[in-house]
């Protein structure tokens, strides 16, 4: 199992988001998740990544407690794509992607032989290898999420999670990314 989520409750400030949650997700099982705009979703993708801490419950991540799991090794197994992100700026489309390898990377050592092909590898599958030069300020809000999308793969998770990962992506790109993923 991926993940076991047992009795999980999750609140934000004073609002109760989750309540009682239970799933189980096998290892290469592909899960989407449905439901109306506030309902938690985002809360819960959130949760099983780790950056929100429940206020009740289990999640288990690869039969351990998922905040038991150093960060450093969590940023390794799972990749998780927000809704919106912060982009540096000045920054181009390379050194971005480039970023989706810092948990595999030790520190004061610039990236090695299989980083950058690894980079390029996930350049190529978004199909942003011409953009690769450019500043992220100047694309497209749908070219940025192809960025995203590379940042992701890059980081060569054994499990991703997506949060809305279509959002300004044109229907040709669309396509593209549902058989890349």
């Amino acid at each position: 199992m991926s993940f076991i989520v047992s009795n999980l409750h999750v609140s934000l400030g004073s609002s109760k988001i989750l309540k009682d949650i239970n799933f189980s997700i096998n290892e290469g099982q592909c899960v989407g998740i449905l439901g109306p705009n506030g309902c938690g979703k985002s809360t819960l993708l959130r949760t099983l990544s780790g950056i929100i801490k429940p206020q009740s419950g289990v999640v288990e991540f690869k039969n351990n407690q998922l905040h038991s799991i150093k960060r450093s090794i969590r940023a390794k197994e799972i990749g998780f794509l927000s809704q919106s992100d912060v982009i540096p700026i000045m920054t181009t489309v390379r050194d971005y992607v480039a970023l989706g390898r810092h948990p595999h990377r030790n520190y004061f050592r610039s990236g090695s032989t299989k980083d950058n092909e690894i980079i390029d590898a996930a350049i190529e599958q978004c199909e942003i290898a011409h953009l690769k030069d450019r500043t992220i300020e100047r694309l497209s809000g749908g070219e940025r999420q192809r960025v995203r999308i590379a940042t992701l793969l890059s980081q060569c998770s054994s499990t991703i999670l997506l949060d809305e990962p279509f959002t300004g992506l044109d229907l040709e790109h669309q396509y593209s990314l549902l058989n890349l993923l």
